[in-house]
């Protein structure tokens, strides 16, 4: 637009002309500019993005470091099955588990950086019917453990005959309930959670402990917001949804060091 005196006017940091009682808020500098945005029709109220703070630190004179905080996140029945693959018997000892996955997959990212363990998230199911609940009454008195369970769903009919597969609701000498239990909901407990502790910024790296690609579009959305997904994999289970993550670690190699004595 002319300007009716003939001067030139003066331009902001980003572009925009302003007169002589225009001036740039206090603090505004170049690099402050390029992470802001302005709302349509109010050209001088930024919206500032807001950065992940870096955590860097450093002790005395020497070279800083960085902390990554790294959290687990457990499907209880699917990893404990691969494990019993590879082990028949195998047992983890839970107070231990989360640390030495967390110091696996740190060192996968970065051996030089500190870390923070976050916690560990355990997820399961209870058959309503069995008053012993394993997770709650075991896992979830482990250090830095946080238990969520949901109870198993009854199957809509019981199994089938193998000969003319007719179904076989009830037990035909006792006549109990033929039908089986099964999972429903705990995938997507563990994909909330990852993303809501994510948005709130609790953790850097997530450890997952699954073989289930269904996780994969959750894996694939957290790397876009510069979060990286670890894969606790095992030999020739879960191979789609370990490429998917950032990284993994071999839990054959390192099972030995949380196998409960």
């Amino acid at each position: 637009e002319p300007n009716p005196s003939g001067a030139a006017r003066q331009q902001g940091s980003n572009g925009i002309p302003m007169n002589r009682t225009h001036r740039e808020p206090p603090g505004h500098t170049e690099a402050a500019a390029s992470r802001s945005t302005y709302l349509p029709g109010c050209l001088r109220a930024p919206v500032i993005l807001r950065e992940r703070p870096q955590m860097t630190t450093s002790v005395g004179n020497s070279i800083p470091f960085h902390s990554i905080r790294v959290r687990v996140f457990v499907d209880f029945w699917n990893f404990q099955s691969s494990l019993r693959r590879e082990e028949p018997r195998f047992n983890i000892d839970w107070n231990v588990a989360g640390h030495i996955l967390v110091a696996a997959s740190a060192s996968v990212v970065d051996p030089t950086a500190r870390i923070a363990y976050q916690g560990m998230n355990v997820y399961g199911s209870y058959d309503p019917d069995n008053p012993n609940r394993f997770l709650h009454n075991t896992v979830a008195i482990s250090p830095g453990a946080l238990v969520s369970e949901v109870p198993r769903q009854r199957q809509r009919e019981g199994p089938r005959c193998p000969t003319c597969a007719a179904v076989v609701p009830v037990c035909p000498v006792c006549n109990a309930d033929m039908r089986g239990t099964e999972e429903k909901g705990v995938d997507v407990r563990i994909a909330t959670d990852m993303i809501r502790l994510a948005w709130m910024g609790n953790y850097d790296v997530a450890v997952l402990a699954s073989s289930d690609r269904d996780f994969i579009p959750v894996v694939e959305f957290l790397e876009t917001r510069n979060i990286k997904v670890i894969h606790c994999t095992f030999p020739q289970q879960g191979l789609e949804l370990a490429r998917a993550c950032w990284g993994s670690i071999s839990i054959p190699e390192i099972r030995g060091q949380f196998r409960l004595q």
